[in-house]
């Protein structure tokens, strides 16, 4: 296997502690360097990996030896700097969400096409197995016809909250953990377009951005989905689905440390309960190892920028639904 060169832009917290240990642990990719303005953070961090280091984002894309970049800026910088990368011919792999807006989403969508590079986003709890159980679930019929689908994902107060009571750089609790359970939406029924019928930003007072928000939406098939999201809240983060023959929830759906166990609780027809485990598994290895093969398999490739846009244009009629 022809090994990938990557570089990390962005060396925040979340870069540090998940994404390059993941990236490490993957064959057939290589931390070719590491980007950040804090000259400080890219020393350690180049001492630790024996990578190079920059603290010039210009320098970087200009390196003909990084075939890849992985974007772990704010959110905010997503749409600029993931414009520079394709420019630069490089893959683009950016960290969830891609952009703010459908209209910045599609714009590199687009120029990756143009560029004949490929764009991923990093909703990594996709390529878990617990993700994979749950649509295996719903494909094998077990629940029947599934009429409701009810998401929650909310996280208690950071110490640094950082970017993310920044409106200037992306902040809010929309984009920061509402995009999960929209992407979720996208990915367990990929033939089916919802109607939003209620959307809901809550800013909470004294705040700069949304804190928390709801939705409820509405499919054809008489399949309903119930969506909840919040910070500086109780930790929640759990997806249920009730059907005709039967039920079934999982917890930590959305995030989870590698040795996490998932635990599937159904209920049948009758209401009895069963319990079945699923599979540990780290999902940014798992995510990136996929990333990877999008480099050599136009269609999956094809396939992860049409996500990207439908995910982009949910979110965006989520967010600018008129309430009622």
């Amino acid at each position: 296997m022809k090994e990938v060169n990557v570089a990390v832009w962005g060396l925040g917290p979340h870069a540090l502690k998940n994404i390059l240990p993941a990236l490490e642990s993957c064959q057939g990719i290589q931390i070719k360097g590491v980007c950040s303005r804090n000259e400080e953070v890219v020393s350690r961090a180049r001492e630790r990996l024996r990578c190079s280091g920059w603290t010039n984002p210009e320098a970087m894309l200009a390196d003909s030896d990084v075939g890849v970049v992985y974007v772990s800026t704010p959110t905010g910088l997503h749409a600029d700097h993931g414009r520079m990368v394709l420019l630069a011919n490089k893959h683009l792999w950016c960290e969830k969400p891609i952009c703010e807006t459908s209209a910045q989403a599609e714009m590199l969508v687009t120029l990756s096409r143009d560029r004949g590079v490929t764009v991923a986003e990093a909703f990594m709890y996709l390529y878990h197995r617990q993700f994979s159980y749950l649509k295996g679930v719903i494909a094998a019929g077990r629940l029947g016809h599934i009429h409701s689908v009810t998401c929650r994902f909310g996280i208690p107060p950071l110490e640094n909250p950082r970017f993310r009571i920044d409106p200037e750089l992306g902040g809010g609790a929309f984009l920061d953990v509402g995009s999960y359970p929209i992407s979720a939406l996208i990915s367990l029924f990929p033939s089916l377009d919802p109607v939003v019928d209620f959307s809901e930003l809550i800013v909470a007072e004294g705040s700069r951005v949304d804190t928390a928000g709801r939705a409820l939406l509405r499919y054809d098939a008489d399949l309903t989905a119930s969506l909840e999201w919040r910070t500086g809240a109780a930790y929640r983060n759990e997806i249920d689905l009730w059907g005709s023959e039967g039920s079934v929830s999982t917890d930590r759906l959305f995030s989870k440390p590698p040795d996490y166990v998932p635990k599937f609780r159904f209920l049948d027809l009758k209401g009895r309960e069963t319990l079945e485990l699923g599979e540990a598994g780290n999902h940014f290895a798992a995510m990136f190892r996929a990333f990877i093969d999008f480099l050599d398999d136009p269609v999956r490739a094809e396939n992860e920028r049409a996500l990207i846009v439908r995910r982009a244009r949910l979110a965006d009629q989520v967010r600018n639904h008129p309430m009622q």
